[in-house]
């Protein structure tokens, strides 16, 4: 794991610059990363886990899946959790579109995840059979919403989101 780490900040600085340091959306650390060596450190006993055995939607096959002992606070709420009745709204976030609610309660875990893929060049090129950190973060695993989803389901930024749309491995992020 500290090689993937080392390769990400020497080829990419500036994604690595975004592992280091509070999150600016979603969980939050207890204690976040501020160097290289601390996020080494955090991801020291990181455990694998296989493709196979992560919950339904949320792996990428070409990832591989770390799970972390670490401590922070979920600011989401998985769609399949969400409270009856909780209203879910279309936001704007980081990310573009992404769904959002009022009536989430955020929570401490002691769980999180680091994500690593095939790694890219600050340009975007791609380094060939190399891998870097994607992301890492604390809280539960999630899967990407569809990428048609809002479209499909006519969906634009204000609207209100029916919860049987929601996948159950997605994030509604408390806002």
């Amino acid at each position: 794991m500290e090689a993937i780490i080392n390769n990400t900040f020497e080829w990419n600085e500036k994604h690595a610059a975004t592992l280091l340091g509070q999150r600016p959306a979603g969980s939050v650390w207890a204690t976040p990363p501020e160097s290289r060596e601390e996020l080494i450190a955090l991801c020291k006993n990181a455990t694998e886990i296989p493709a196979a055995k992560m919950p339904a939607g949320t792996a990428i096959p070409i990832c591989r899946y770390f799970q972390l002992q670490v401590d922070g606070v979920q600011r989401f709420t998985l769609g399949a959790d969400l409270p009856k009745g909780a209203t879910v709204k279309v936001v704007a976030g980081a990310h573009g579109l992404e769904l959002q609610t009022a009536d989430g309660s955020d929570y401490p875990v002691s769980h999180g995840w680091l994500i690593v893929g095939p790694a890219e060049d600050a340009a975007g090129e791609a380094i060939d059979g190399e891998q870097m950190v994607w992301t890492c973060y604390p809280g539960d695993i999630t899967a990407r919403l569809p990428k048609d989803f809002f479209e499909v389901n006519n969906l634009v930024e204000g609207d209100e989101v029916p919860h049987g749309i929601i996948p159950p491995n997605c994030a509604v992020k408390h806002g």
